[in-house]
């Protein structure tokens, strides 16, 4: 993990670059997110899928 000077809170945990690490292994959720996939497979199961 990358450590930033300066920014330790009192127990010396480095609070941006844990929370920069975190974003940095976040999925892309509009690249993998197929909305149409995720309404058709409650629909193919009999459930139904409305948005409002």
């Amino acid at each position: 993990m990358h450590r930033l000077r300066g920014h330790r809170s009192a127990a010396g945990h480095d609070w941006a670059a844990r929370t920069n690490e975190i974003r940095r292994l976040m999925p892309d959720v509009d690249k993998w997110y197929d909305r149409d996939m995720w309404t058709a497979a409650p629909h193919d199961s009999g459930f139904a899928v409305t948005r409002g």
